[in-house]
């Protein structure tokens, strides 16, 4: 993939387990030129999805890595209606404010060493990520006054309700996630650091958001579905995959890039 870390070898990893998921990955390049999350961008996907009719409407969500997490973020609080979820990496800017109060079921991972503030309150300082954590915790239910609390935990400022760790079989790096659940014991939010990572895209922080947003889905009332429903999509509009057999009603995540760097 030019233009990539040298460090993430998705080719095969993450594209033959995404087959085995049912799960199509469409990435968007210069994306940044089309729009932010805005109704050229909305456009742009209506569009691409026009040309897979295999693709479940209803299980659609966003993923990028940089700028493209900007993207993830902007099309999350615009165009909420269209996700089951969004999982940005390595990139929080303030987002547009919320067009609508859905819920959105969000994954978002982030490292220490890179350039940029992608963790809460670095050196003691707020910035963006916070704003940007309080608004998607308030968003799903989860609490309407964060703030940072070191005590709470030492890289989010809260105490998660679940933790789990993936280990990437290619390098020496792991993805640590905390899971936080709404009032209803739901987990809506999944907030994952790269320990000994840089700014990069890594196929390790994949596995760990496909595993989190897998359970999503969008009604047409807008509400948030949980579990796998049962597909409707006729037989023609089936997606048949040899190596598993017939999948019904492929999930698909838009991966928004630039430069080859993405999240998938």
């Amino acid at each position: 993939m030019e233009g990539s870390p040298p460090r993430a070898p998705f080719g095969c990893s993450a594209s033959c387990r995404t087959a085995r998921l049912g799960l199509g990955h469409v990435s968007v390049q210069d994306h940044a030129a089309v729009g932010m999350g805005d109704e050229r961008m909305r456009a742009a996907l209506d569009s691409i999805l026009e040309t897979i009719p295999q693709a479940d409407s209803t299980r659609i969500s966003a993923s990028g890595f940089s700028m493209g997490g900007r993207q993830s973020w902007s099309l999350g609080a615009l165009q909420t209606e269209l996700f089951a979820g969004i999982a940005p990496t390595n990139g929080v800017f303030a987002p547009p404010a919320s067009t609508n109060d859905l819920r959105l079921p969000t994954f978002y991972a982030g490292a220490p060493l890179g350039p940029f503030d992608e963790l809460p309150s670095k050196n003691g300082t707020a910035s963006t990520v916070d704003e940007t954590l309080a608004s998607t915790f308030a968003k799903n239910g989860i609490t309407d006054s964060y703030t940072f609390d070191a005590e709470a935990d030492p890289v989010w400022g809260i105490a998660p309700d679940r933790t789990a760790s993936y280990t990437s079989p290619y390098f020496e790096v792991q993805t640590d996630v905390n899971y936080y659940a709404d009032a209803g014991g739901q987990e809506m939010v999944a907030l994952a650091i790269n320990g000994d990572a840089t700014h990069e895209p890594l196929s390790v922080t994949t596995e760990a958001a496909w595993d989190f947003l897998q359970d999503f889905s969008r009604a047409a009332d807008g509400s948030i579905v949980i579990g796998d429903p049962v597909p409707t999509a006729p037989p023609e509009r089936r997606l048949a995959l040899a190596s598993s057999g017939e999948l019904s009603h492929a999930r698909t995540l838009i991966g928004v890039s630039l430069a080859g760097c993405r999240l998938q």
